[in-house]
């Protein structure tokens, strides 16, 4: 797997798991919510706290550096994001 696809494939990962933890506690949400919006939501409704709302949110910088930025994600920044 390469480092970009890794990177991919965790923040999918990480979107399904705060869907579902969302869902758990709040009901039925609207399909297809970016991370952006669930963490959001999971704030607002106190299922995470501001310093995880902040890794949260760098996780997604970061996925979106490996999905539109240069083809340079090595297997260190891979490693990091995992």
């Amino acid at each position: 797997i390469s480092p970009r696809t890794a990177v991919l494939a965790r923040h999918a990962e990480l979107v399904s798991r705060l869907g579902s933890a969302v869902t758990a506690k709040l009901g039925p949400q609207p399909e297809g919510q970016s991370l952006g919006e669930l963490i959001d939501v999971a704030e607002h409704d106190g299922l995470i706290d501001s310093k995880t709302k902040d890794a949260l949110i760098g996780l997604s910088v970061m996925r979106n550096l490996a999905a539109h930025g240069p083809n340079d994600v090595t297997p260190a920044r891979a490693s990091e994001f995992m």
